[in-house]
């Protein structure tokens, strides 16, 4: 009896697993073969005896090991075949195994003829199904140090309730590099549709692009091991440049379109005797993503130090004058070191010479496609101490050559005197003899002293030099300075100089202000004042102020950014206010200063009477028989001043201590900015900027409309964000094919 018990449990198991009438029958016939040779076989089947170990052939999913077979153990909830193999990744097992916890283990396949679980529409057996999104994270282009976070979502798509049992990290993954943390309780279960979060992270730690696997298993029969894959990606390739200034002030980068290989050569110029010269080398990277790693390099490769004249040295460090640094330097997009190479000109030299190699991960360092350089610059640098050419500089007080630029005045008032400083320098070697004869071609400037004649040693200037130019009349004066020398390169050199003459003319409207009688602690109508330039030429306005004597119940406000300049009929305005403190006469000077030479200093006269009410309240129907009647602090007709309404747009205006503020916005209005001025500003079904509420944007190619931001038609918004717009054409866009997510696949359009 107890074998036909157990007869009769397989069979009624067995069609159950198929709905298909030919399976039931083969399988049928299975079963019953096998429940022959058990009933007349071993009798140590015991049905009634409790649980044997041995599972029913379909089932795949177990809580200890007595539910498995004797050659396999229960790992994780799923019977798996005993194994020891150590392995890294999934690529070190056999195809048909897995690596758990570092050993590769057979994962024991459905026993259905189709691989499902499907019992057809009786739906008798239920089982949890998981899933992510995204399936694959990633982090695209990362900055050296950076460190980005993603949110990767995991869903029961299942009828029935999963157990997640184990999140972790894939052994071949880089713990440094991706890290991942939840809330979510490992060895709980997820229902039907629930999902929780997992914050992946990616930390860049040096050039390379990485990835990696973030394993979640679960009783999910068919992917009892989800793999959610990681990692970040570069559009690009490194692309190092470098850039130094060279022995003619002339900015050099390297490589350009001229650049055959991956050697350079940099000329420190001629050195005097006694001096040290430092060349800064800027090495930068110029790639828009990717990252540079220097990983190597060699000083005086060929040992030229050993037989130079005067010595090299050099040193890489993290900026101009700033700190030396080691070996490797990762370089993200933008970001530069540069390598100061300093020469000692102790002796005469004419041809010293210095080389250095940089190895990176730029493999076309010159940019010709060819990538033979295979990441190796070479810098060939040359110098010369004690050369004694003389060379003529005409500079200004900063330095700056100005020779070519030459001197220029701008506008300069008529009648006013303008002056110009420069000097004469020798930059060559030996001595830079001037003639006699040098001074101005025309004569219409002055120039002090009106020799030029000089003997200049190396690095002497003949110093403070001095133009004037002192227009007589309105319009362009233009000359120039002929300088005769022995330097043999420019014998004769000749510096433009220009100036223009106008007569700009400032005039101020109104002349003087009067306040007249205002209540004591009230505030007067503001008055505006225009200052216009009605002349020729640039009017500049310096200053705008109160003399000295002024009453302090008088104010400024509005005031223009000064200096300004003003073109002719161009006009700028400040605001005079006036609140007296206490009762009587005030009196005031605000004072203008401008370049209009005919008037330098305007004076704008302005008075006031105080009159007498306390500070919360006013007179302001000019009515003595009800005294000062209005209470300034809360009337919204009055508020901190007769005649100051406090009726703020779209809003409910109430006057609080002598101040307008908003007590409510009507109807779909917001007050964003915090302004009483424009009140409530935003209509929440409209503005793109404050969509249903303040500061919720609707992007590109999206719009408000009733309080929620919508796409313009024939564009999707599939990362759920409208501050960046609907960002995807789903007829263009593979990866949103007609909708969003419908990915075509590889080379699919």
């Amino acid at each position: 009896m107890k074998n036909v018990w157990y007869i009769q449990k397989l069979y009624i198991g067995g069609i159950l697993m198929f709905k298909n009438l030919r399976l039931v029958i083969g399988v049928s016939i299975a079963i019953s073969s096998i429940l022959l040779l058990m009933y007349c076989g071993d009798n140590s089947v015991n049905p009634m005896g409790g649980d044997t170990g041995v599972q029913d052939v379909a089932v795949r999913q177990c809580k200890n090991n007595a539910q498995c077979l004797a050659d396999e153990e229960c790992k994780n909830n799923i019977c798996v075949k005993k194994e020891t193999t150590i392995c890294r990744n999934k690529t070190d097992c056999k195809a048909n195994q897995d690596c758990i916890s570092g050993k590769c283990v057979d994962i024991v396949e459905d026993a259905g003829l189709d691989g499902s679980l499907d019992i057809g529409d009786n739906d008798v057996l239920k089982r949890g199904k998981i899933s992510s999104d995204p399936s694959i994270v990633d982090f695209g282009a990362m900055r050296f140090g950076e460190r980005k976070e993603k949110v990767v979502r995991v869903k029961n798509i299942g009828n029935a309730d999963l157990k997640v049992i184990k999140i972790e990290l894939d052994p071949n993954a880089d713990s440094k590099v991706f890290g991942f943390r939840t809330d979510f309780k490992v060895g709980s279960f997820l229902g039907p549709n629930e999902e929780f979060e997992i914050t992946v992270s990616c930390q860049q730690n040096d050039e390379a692009l990485d990835s990696g696997d973030l394993l979640i298993s679960s009783d999910d029969m068919d992917t009892p091991i989800l793999r959610v894959k990681m990692k970040n990606s570069y559009k690009d390739e490194p692309d190092l440049i470098v850039k130094y200034i060279d022995a003619t002030n002339n900015e050099i980068t390297y490589p350009d379109a001229n650049s055959t290989n991956n050697e350079l050569t940099i000329d420190m110029g001629n050195i005097p005797i006694g001096e040290k010269k430092v060349k800064t080398i800027t090495i930068q990277n110029t790639a828009e993503e990717s990252i540079v790693k220097i990983s190597e390099i060699k000083y005086d490769i060929y040992n030229y130090n050993s037989t130079n004249i005067n010595k090299f040295s050099a040193k890489l460090k993290d900026k101009e004058g700033g700190s030396e640094i080691e070996l490797p330097v990762y370089l993200s997009p933008s970001d530069s070191v540069v390598l100061e190479v300093e020469y000692s000109a102790d002796n005469e030299a004419i041809n010293d010479k210095y080389d250095i190699s940089i190895l990176t991960n730029d493999l076309d360092v010159n940019n010709d496609k060819d990538k033979k350089e295979n990441g190796l610059l070479i810098m060939h640098l040359t110098a010369m101490a004690g050369y004694r050419d003389p060379e003529i500089a005409i500079l200004d007080l900063t330095d700056k050559d100005i020779l070519s630029s030459g001197i220029d005045f701008g506008e300069v008032e008529k009648g006013i005197k303008a002056v110009k400083v420069f000097k004469i320098c020798n930059r060559g070697g030996g001595v830079l003899e001037i003639d006699k004869v040098s001074g101005l071609v025309n004569g219409n400037f002055t120039i002090e002293p009106s020799s030029l004649e000089a003997s200049l040693k190396y690095n002497q200037c003949l110093n403070n030099i001095q133009v004037d130019f002192t227009p007589q009349s309105i319009g362009e004066v233009k000359d120039s300075l002929k300088v005769i020398s022995n330097d043999r390169k420019n014998p004769t050199v000749e510096m433009g100089i220009r100036g223009l003459g106008i007569n700009a003319e400032m005039r101020i409207n109104p002349g003087s202000i009067d306040f007249g009688d205002i209540i004591v602690n009230s505030v007067a109508n503001p008055v505006n004042v225009e200052i216009k330039n009605i002349g020729d030429g640039t009017l500049i306005v310096n200053n705008i102020s109160f003399g000295s004597g002024s009453s302090k119940d008088f104010s400024l406000s509005n005031l223009p950014v000064l200096p300004m300049k003003l073109k002719n009929n161009e006009t700028t305005s400040f605001v005079v206010e006036f609140k007296p403190t206490t009762l009587g006469k005030k009196d005031g000077v605000v004072v203008i200063t401008s370049s209009d030479a005919d008037n330098l200093q305007f004076e704008l006269t302005v008075t006031g009477n105080g009159s007498n009410c306390d500070s919360d309240h006013a007179d302001c129907n000019n009515d003595p028989s009800d005294g000062c009647e209005v209470d300034l602090s809360n009337d919204i007709k009055n508020c901190g001043g007769c005649g100051n309404v406090c009726n703020p747009a779209n809003a409910n205006g109430k006057c609080e201590k002598q101040k307008c503020i908003i007590e409510s916005c009507k109807g779909t209005y917001l007050d964003c900015n915090n302004d009483v001025s424009d009140g409530c500003e935003a209509d929440k079904l409209i503005d793109n900027k404050n969509c249903g509420d303040c500061f919720k944007i609707c992007g590109d190619r999206s719009s408000c409309s009733g309080g929620s931001c919508l796409c313009d038609s024939g564009y999707l918004n599939c990362d759920n964000d409208f501050s960046n717009g609907c960002e995807v054409d789903p007829k263009t866009n593979k990866n949103h094919c007609g909708e969003c997510f419908n990915n075509c696949g590889n080379n699919a359009l």
